[in-house]
């Protein structure tokens, strides 16, 4: 079965956090990403087009065809013909070869759907490009599309279509290895999504029992008002109200009662608020937020 990202996402983040570029491939590392960033003017029309970064492109331009531009981002294959290897047939275009690089290369990545990934953070980088070469790693070790040249790859690939030997070697960089050579450059590699928000009405309506129940405990805190006049005064309300005097204990514990509901009520609020908060944005929105949830123990 094919892993989804969120699947994917932590274990991708352990793996990148231990691999290091092993010594002997550091300097070929490190060339590797200067050719990509002496090419990022022929990657970024692709950008433009797909929204894939530029840095994805060039990693995948490594791996499909050691950064020529004479060849195909699917496989590799030459640009003066169709595609043979897997993908066959590519690129779909409405013309014949020869074809150009950057149309081939916008077909390439949206034949594999990354056109439509709505945020590049680092595990779905690697994620989508591990998916890009496919699953056929899965069970058998790390995959060297990725982790070639670095400490997590020590043997095992495909020396053709579907034909697996474990014990050949990758001699090409692994994504990683490039793209933490590029890092080292200072390139940023990732791309920030915007933060989530909740939807306009959520937190109203989420919190319309807890703001009823608010008013409430106002209208019970203002009963006892009267009865805090007359405690003031010393005078009842004209008879033809139709009430006794209340007794000024009796009122001011009507405003005791009041005055709790509404407290109780504006913390019910705040913790509710700060759920769904958390729950869009990844944490509470407010410090009186953060803590409500802390004396709850939901933090």
């Amino acid at each position: 079965m094919t892993p989804t990202p969120a699947q994917t996402a932590a274990g991708y983040r352990n793996l990148w956090t231990k691999a290091e570029i092993v010594p002997a491939r550091r300097a070929a590392a490190a060339t590797a990403a200067r050719r990509i960033l002496a090419a990022k003017d022929r990657y970024w029309p692709v950008q433009q087009a797909t929204g894939v970064p530029w840095v994805v492109i060039g990693a995948l331009h490594m791996r499909e065809s050691g950064l020529s531009f004479a060849g195909h981002l699917h496989n590799g294959d030459s640009l003066n013909g169709y595609t043979v290897r897997v993908p066959k047939g590519r690129p779909k275009l409405g013309h014949g070869p020869p074809f150009g690089w950057t149309e081939s290369a916008v077909d390439a990545l949206v034949l594999k759907g990354l056109q439509s990934v709505p945020a590049w953070s680092l595990e779905r980088i690697l994620h989508e490009c591990e998916r890009y070469n496919g699953w056929g790693y899965l069970g058998k070790g790390n995959s060297p599309y990725l982790w070639s040249w670095t400490s997590l790859y020590t043997g095992g690939k495909y020396v053709r279509d579907h034909v697996y030997d474990p014990h050949a070697i990758d001699r090409q960089p692994g994504v990683v290895a490039i793209l933490k050579s590029l890092e080292a450059a200072g390139v940023v590699i990732t791309t920030v999504p915007p933060q989530a928000t909740p939807p306009k009405d959520a937190i109203d309506r989420a919190t319309r029992k807890q703001r009823t129940a608010r008013t409430a405990g106002g209208a019970a805190a203002a009963g006892g008002g009267a009865g805090e006049a007359v405690q003031r005064t010393g005078t009842a309300p004209p008879a033809d109200a139709g009430h006794a005097p209340l007794d000024p204990v009796l009122a001011w514990s009507l405003i005791g009662v009041g005055a709790a509901i509404a407290i109780v009520a504006t913390v019910l609020i705040v913790r509710r608020t700060a759920l769904i908060e958390r729950a869009w944005t990844g944490a509470a929105a407010s410090r009186l937020g953060r803590v409500v949830l802390k004396l709850t123990g939901e933090v």
